[in-house]
Order: C-alpha cells, then structure tokens, then sequence
C-alpha cells in the first residue's frame, strides 16, 4: 500500500481533463484488491469520503475529491484471464484500454468499444458508461460487461452476472456478507439517444446494469470480466472532406441508412470534423486541402473477396457530394489507420491543451439528439458559437447524432457567456428529447443540467437508491447529486 498525506506529493490527482480543481487531506494507492477492501473499512469506519481516481481522463470532475480521500487503482492494473472460445478477459479494474488493446493485438478477437482516449482505466470507463467512435456499431461499455465485482461502501462484496434480473419488479442483491440489498425501479423514461446519464433504471434490467454508469457513487469497482468480439477480416478507413457544411450532412445521411447484406450496419463509425477543428489539427498533420470546409471519417468492415467493390461504390459515392473527393484518404494497412486514428486523437489532444493553459475549466458540450432533429441542432449549435465571438471547435461522433462543441474563452468575460451558451445548447437539446451527456457522464459539473433533464423528483428517487448502497453517503460525493 502506498499512502500520501502530503498535498504537494498527490497534487495532480486534485484535477482532471475538464480542468476542475478540489481538494483531498490523503491519496491511497492499493496494490491489490486486499489493500483496496481495507482501505475502504477504514474509510467506513473513519468516516472518511471516498472519491475513486482512474487515469484523470475524465472531463467533468468525476475523480476531482472535494474533501475527504482519494483512492487511486491505478496499482490494480492485472489481466487476470483471458478465454479466447469465450470471447472473455477479466481485468482488475485499473487496467486501462491500451493495456487490453496491446494484450488483443496478436489475437483474433478486439474489444468493440473504443473510449478516444486510450489511457483511460476500463473502471473509469464503467463508472460513465463510456463509448467512443464505434458505438455507432457496436453501443457502449455497457454491452460488453458480463461480470462485476463490487466494493460497498460498508467493506461487503458484490459478484454480478449479466442475466440475473428482478424478482415481482423487487430487485434484490445478496452481499457476500449475506446482506441483502432491495430496491424498486422509479418509474420515468430516459432518452432514446446515446445517454450516460445517472442510474441505469429500466423495468426488466440486468442487476448489473445500476452498476454501470453509477459515477463512483453506489460502490467501487474492483474487477471486471469483458466480452470480446472476432476481428473482421477487414478493415477500409476513408477520411473524405466537404466544401460546405450542408454536404457533408447530407453524406452522413447517406451512410448512417447504408446496410450489409446481413442487415447490420455498414460504418463501423462516422466521425465528423468542423472547419475550426481541422484548421487545429492542421498545425501538426497538414494533410487537409485548403478548401476543405468540414471531414467524415468512416470505417467499413469487408472481407478480401468484397473490399475493391467497396473502395469503388463509395469513392463514386463521395463524388455525389463533394468536389473534394480525389482528397480523400483511404486506409487498408495498419499506418495507414494508424494515420486516421492519430488524426482523430490528436483533436481532443489539443482540446484538452488549450483548456488546461486557459486557466479556465472547459466548456465542452456531451449532448445527442434523435436524428430527425440532428440537422436543426447542428445549425443552432453552429450558429449560437459563431455568434458568440468565442473561439471554438466542433466535432465526433456524428453517426449517433452526438457531437463535442468546445468553447475556449479567453477571460472571465468570455468565459461566462460560454456558460450562458452551454446552457442554452442543454436546453435546446432537452426541447429535442436528446441527452444531456452521452458518454461523459454528469460528475460535478453538470448536476444543474442532469436536474433539468430529469426532474427533482426522479434525482430523489437516485438519492434514495445511493441510501441502500452506501448508507454513510461517504462514495463520490459531489458526482451526479
């Protein structure tokens, strides 16, 4: 066990990407999940808040502790098995993405979700429901937990399974105390968008699920099984670029309803990239034409045989749709998607850098929409930044109708109309029945939003669930409520 009681020695772990700062009187670092349950009776026992900490990835000051202790797993870092017939890893819970992707690479399965930052632990990434460009295929993390074990606040142990539901709508799970854990299910609707949004409360839910998407506030994740996917045979990249705006909508139109011959979806992922956003990555890649006004980026997974057929169909396609398309990258090697990968990465990156040197916390939105009101909420987003005189960016992951629009202001000034801006686009988004965080989480700094999205009403109902879970209300404070 490695402890740090001095602040300057735990300093960093007092922010994360969002830029929030808060405050911690110690830093535990556990190196097994032993040393993780008895910090954890101390805690109970002491009565010490508890803030987990993962990689600091996070944009919205989930792991950012406003008092009390935090609780690093960044020690709790084992692959623990792995099943290739299965198609199953278990990983301790601060295992992080690029660890399982490295572990994968010479294997043939992958794991389908794909958070864009690839240092994130795969706890942190449970704790929001994390998803990434290849939700549009393949959903979030969600889809892909098949076990789960728990730490409550109290020391008790939960072991999950998918599959295990409700008994006459009571849902009731036993501790490895034998402790029993009882709750209802309150009954309002969530959003039909991508949505990481509170508790994951549906009639008929897996008990697992409530877990998934808590924020660090019911317990904490110490171990976790991962269901894997078969690699395709192959991958085709292609990053295509727009002269205008209206365009490359109306291309993302076309791919979002283009299916395989087994009625799957034919992308994998379709990103899209603004003109300010490519204007940012151009300062290191320069790569993209001068008239390029917007990019998609897309992937489609083929097999040998069917892959020239489909390099064809879509390069007479993008013709339809731009005058740029002899700019278009195609990627079929590793480089070559390691190129496109890079190029994508490299935006929030650069995000990330210029919000952490403003001195300003950032100002990012998380929201998704049904598609029929995608085109009306892009064009008041777009229009509501250009107005505002704030420097910005806008992209993501267009194919579910989510996108990042990221304000950089300058000085206080600017800084508080950003927030009046935020609001509105939360409102806006609220009106279109979307979500208002739909793979970040809420954390602390979109309680106010989460409210007007839910209700007070149904935020209690949370509130009443979090009492059965963690009856000293000591876990994630200051995250979701």
């Amino acid at each position: 066990m490695i402890i740090k009681d001095n602040i300057d020695e735990f300093y960093s772990y007092l922010t994360d990407a969002g830029n929030l700062k808060g405050y911690a009187v110690k830093l535990f670092l556990p190196e097994s999940i032993n040393e993780l349950n008895e910090t954890v009776n101390f805690c109970f026992l002491n009565n010490l808040n508890i803030t987990m900490s993962g990689a600091g990835t996070g944009t919205t000051g989930g792991r950012v502790a406003l008092d009390g202790v935090i609780i690093s797993s960044e020690k709790l870092n084992k692959i623990i098995s792995f099943d290739e017939k299965k198609l199953l890893i278990e990983v301790e819970s601060g295992v992080t993405l690029n660890q399982i992707y490295d572990f994968l690479a010479d294997k043939n399965c992958f794991y389908a979700p794909n958070p864009t930052e690839s240092n994130s632990t795969i706890g942190g990434n449970i704790a929001n429901n994390s998803s990434g460009a290849r939700s549009f295929k393949y959903g979030p993390t969600r889809n892909y937990i098949q076990k789960l074990e728990i730490i409550l606040s109290n020391g008790d142990v939960l072991n999950l399974d998918r599959n295990q539901k409700a008994n006459d709508n009571i849902y009731e799970i036993i501790g490895n105390s034998g402790r029993s854990y009882k709750f209802q299910i309150p009954n309002f609707e969530y959003p039909k968008t991508k949505n990481s949004t509170g508790y994951f409360l549906n009639d008929g839910m897996d008990l697992i699920d409530l877990f998934i998407g808590n924020e660090g506030t019911l317990g904490i994740i110490s171990k976790v099984t991962l269901k894997l996917t078969e690699k395709p045979e192959n991958i085709l990249g292609f990053l295509a670029f727009f002269e205008n705006y209206e365009s490359s909508l109306e291309f993302v139109n076309y791919l979002r309803n283009q299916k395989t011959n087994q009625n799957e979806k034919l992308c994998r992922l379709i990103e899209f990239f603004d003109f300010h956003s490519l204007a940012l990555i151009n300062k290191k890649m320069q790569s993209i034409p001068k008239l390029a006004q917007a990019a998609i980026w897309f992937e489609i997974e083929s097999n040998h045989e069917n892959s020239d057929a489909i390099i064809e169909d879509i390069f007479t396609k993008i013709q339809e749709f731009t005058n740029l398309a002899d700019d278009t990258i195609l990627a079929q090697s590793q480089n070559e998607h390691r190129l496109l990968t890079d190029f994508r990465h490299a935006l929030p990156l650069e995000v990330n850098d210029i919000v952490s040197k403003s001195g300003f916390r950032k100002i990012g939105t998380d929201t998704a929409v049904p598609e029929k009101y995608f085109k009306e909420f892009f064009e008041f987003m777009n229009s509501t930044f250009i107005n505002s005189g704030i420097e910005y960016v806008i992209f993501g992951h267009i194919g579910d109708c989510h996108l990042h629009g990221n304000l950089f202001p300058k000085n206080q000034t600017q800084f508080e109309i950003a927030l009046e801006i935020y609001k509105e686009i939360i409102k806006k988004t609220i009106e279109f029945k979307g979500s208002v965080s739909a793979e970040h989480g809420i954390g602390k700094i979109k309680k106010q939003y989460f409210e007007m999205m839910i209700g007070a009403d149904n935020i209690n109902k949370m509130k009443e669930i979090k009492k059965i879970f963690d009856e000293k209300n000591i876990l994630g404070i200051g995250n979701l409520f």
